[in-house]
């Protein structure tokens, strides 16, 4: 361990000795490893709703995809939670059957022993008709009920089913206590709520957990109860649906008035087709909380170094003010630099940890004009940066085929695990541009790398008990902590 590491390590240890959990996860940061679960499985469904704009949002989770938001609501807004980030949706006070986000294609929900969702919501009316107001459903009720289905009631409670509706019990074995989910028609910052239900169908009771937690205040157990209906079923809805029923089941007239009244955000769903490792421990949950949303870390940082002349990377390299002191320093949501801003003569840098949904081989993208390298790490760390991809003559804006060298070979990347990336391009004069793009395990191409799926930090800020400042290259290119404020 470098003496850096080791005044990092007893500096955090010595400020956190109160919180086991994030000084745990405080260290790994600090120390250049990867943040991972105890033993969960990475996310399947990971909506962050940062885009504030637009009929569309991402999946940053393994199963990626790009949902569907409804035109007439919910609407963006950026009266968010916490750790919430750029944006939430808010659905409003009232019911609509037609309000909702769809995501087609469902596979990775079928069959899971264990599974957990997560997220926050803002309640503006307990109004319910039978059934409850929906926050997420894959539930299937066309052919042999298959799937989950998650709502909250009008004394406050949420109630969970699974292969069935949620209300289908014929008792309360599947919901949470009453109350716990308040009410502000003006769905004040303090309106906040987070919560997490577990379901484990591996074990013989206590099948489905409840906890609930907000602003400032960790998550709680709330009720553990029985309730075994088995695995989640193969013949699910073939779309999941936030905030209402999926499609097959908005068409009937008990859809009405069961759309979800309010704000919402980081909707997340973790789970498991072999094991219970999809029912988060209460330690995982608490880092759920406090990690979500990618807060305030999510993006790419850009640098430009101006007044450079030459065509190619290496004139960037060697120039005296790279790569400490960039002439502007902006942060972009995904990976995709400026488009023909009228510089000249001046270098760029974009880096960050690239976040892998999946387990399996990756390929990568640059794009560029005039001259460009892409760099990934085998770790988080950006010391073992490797050379994967590079442009020699230029391409158009986002023309992911103009030279073979633009593609990457295929790189084996871990699911959970964080590794550093960064693409240095030079610009002469003329056009200009920079994207860099990937293909997942599954073979959906994302291209450029969307919000979500990198970050500024290899995990949140909102993970540390201490306010930490970025890091900084250095001469070295390796990343070192600035400081540190107790």
């Amino acid at each position: 361990m470098t003496l850096a590491s080791r005044i990092c390590k007893e500096r955090v240890a010595a400020s956190v000795t109160s919180n086991t959990i994030f000084a745990k996860v405080a260290l790994a940061v600090l120390l250049g490893t990867a943040i991972t679960f105890a033993n969960a499985p990475p996310p399947i469904i990971q909506f962050g709703f940062e885009e504030n704009n637009g009929y569309s949002t991402t999946n940053t989770g393994s199963l990626g995809g790009h949902p569907v938001v409804s035109h007439n609501s919910p609407h963006w807004s950026t009266n968010v939670e916490a750790n919430g980030g750029v944006s939430m949706l808010d659905f409003g006070s009232t019911s609509d059957t037609s309000y909702h986000v769809d995501l087609t294609g469902t596979y990775g929900l079928q069959g899971l022993k264990s599974f957990t969702i997560t997220g926050w919501l803002n309640c503006k009316s307990a109004a319910t008709a039978y059934g409850g107001n929906r926050i997420i459903s894959w539930y299937n009720n066309v052919s042999l009920g298959q799937g989950v289905d998650l709502a909250m009631h009008a004394d406050g409670s949420l109630g969970m089913g699974v292969n069935q509706w949620n209300d289908q019990t014929g008792g309360t074995s599947d919901y949470s206590s009453i109350g716990k989910i308040p009410v502000d028609p003006d769905g004040g910052f303090n309106n906040w709520i987070f919560f997490a239900v577990t379901y484990n169908s591996t074990v013989s009771s206590g099948q489905i957990s409840y906890y609930f937690g907000g602003n400032g205040t960790s998550p709680k157990l709330d009720v553990n109860n029985t309730y075994n209906a088995g695995p989640v079923g193969t013949n699910v809805s073939p779309t999941l649906t936030v905030g209402n029923h999926n499609p097959s089941n908005r068409i009937n007239s008990y859809a009405l008035n069961q759309s979800w009244k309010g704000g919402m955000d980081q909707i997340q769903v973790f789970g498991s087709t072999t094991d219970g490792t999809g029912a988060l421990s209460f330690e995982d949950i608490v880092v759920v909380q406090n990690a979500t949303q990618f807060s305030g870390t999510g993006g790419v940082l850009y640098q430009q170094y101006a007044n450079i002349p030459g065509s190619t990377v290496g004139n960037l390299i060697s120039a005296p003010n790279f790569p400490d002191n960039p002439t502007s320093t902006t942060i972009f949501p995904s990976f995709d630099g400026p488009k023909d801003d009228g510089a000249s003569n001046y270098g760029a840098k974009m880096s960050g940890w690239v976040l892998a949904p999946q387990s399996g081989p990756y390929t990568f993208w640059i794009a560029a004009d005039d001259n460009a390298e892409l760099r990934l790490s085998t770790d988080a760390n950006p010391v073992n940066k490797n050379l994967i991809a590079s442009v020699s003559n230029y391409t158009g804006y986002q023309a992911w085929t103009t030279n073979t060298s633009q593609q990457s070979a295929p790189i084996n990347l871990v699911a959970g695990q964080y590794y550093c990336i960064e693409a240095l391009m030079k610009q002469a004069t003329g056009g200009d541009n920079l994207s860099v793009g990937w293909q997942l395990p599954s073979g959906l191409k994302e291209r450029p790398i969307p919000a979500g799926r990198v970050f500024l930090l290899p995990i949140p800020t909102t993970l540390f008990p201490t306010a930490i400042n970025l890091y900084d290259s250095g001469t070295s290119n390796t990343a070192r902590l600035i400081d540190i404020v107790t």
